[in-house]
């Protein structure tokens, strides 16, 4: 579904049960996009890369290309040393005077806010010159559909969810009497397409393991004196 179909899909769920009619009207392109934004959130069905480059003695990073970051998985210092996650509270308990440590070559991450990456400790200069780069992997929003040509960046048999998840903000508001409990359906049949798109894509990383785990090396068998593969 485009994003003209889905504000209009929202909008006719909506006009059922007389939840448009009201004023100010809704604005069914923010609807859709708020809605777009909770389906990301929840599926996590969109996984980026990026990076970023150290700056000597700065601690934080703000991650704005691509932005709407949810959830942060790995970040590498360089191709070859991962980066340790930890929270700001478990990084106090281990140093309860963490932010007066010297800069130095950084252990460990940790999202510090919305799309701001955080490492301990802060580089120094031969950190950023032995790893001047982080590479940095983890979920992200979607992007903003802007023309009634734009799609939701996952497969179409889920995006519905996104339309009844509109319908559900709209009738959340509005809704009065039994009509109440056709905003809960609407929620509940959101939901239950975000549980298929999650298997979805748990069910792709799974076959994509597969692969890699049944990648053997040729066996090596040894011969008087020397070692042949089979």
């Amino acid at each position: 579904m485009k994003f003209g179909e889905l504000k209009a899909d929202a909008k006719a769920a909506c006009d059922l049960h007389g939840w448009s009619n009201v004023s100010p009207g809704i604005n069914w392109a923010h609807e859709v996009l708020e809605a777009s934004n909770v389906f990301f959130t929840k599926t996590q069905a969109i996984m980026a890369d990026t990076t970023v480059a150290l700056v000597a003695s700065t601690a934080e990073y703000t991650l704005t290309n691509p932005p709407g970051w949810i959830r942060l998985t790995d970040v590498l210092a360089g191709t070859d040393n991962q980066l340790h996650q930890i929270t700001e509270s478990s990084m106090r308990e281990i140093d309860p005077l963490w932010t007066q440590a010297d800069a130095g070559t950084p252990v460990y991450w940790w999202m510090s806010k919305d799309n701001t990456l955080r490492v301990h400790p802060k580089p120094d200069a031969a950190a950023v010159t032995a790893t001047p780069t982080l590479y940095v992997h983890g979920s992200r929003l979607d992007s903003v559909m802007d023309t009634e040509e734009d799609a939701p960046s996952c497969p179409s048999q889920f995006h519905r969810a996104i339309s009844l998840l509109a319908a559900y903000r709209v009738g959340n508001r509005h809704a009065l009497g039994e009509s109440r409990d056709v905003v809960g359906s609407y929620y509940k049949e959101a939901l239950d397409i975000m549980d298929e798109c999650r298997l979805f894509f748990a069910g792709q990383q799974t076959r994509v393991m597969v692969r890699r785990v049944g990648r053997h090396s040729p066996e090596r068998i040894y011969l008087g004196g020397s070692f042949a593969h089979s």
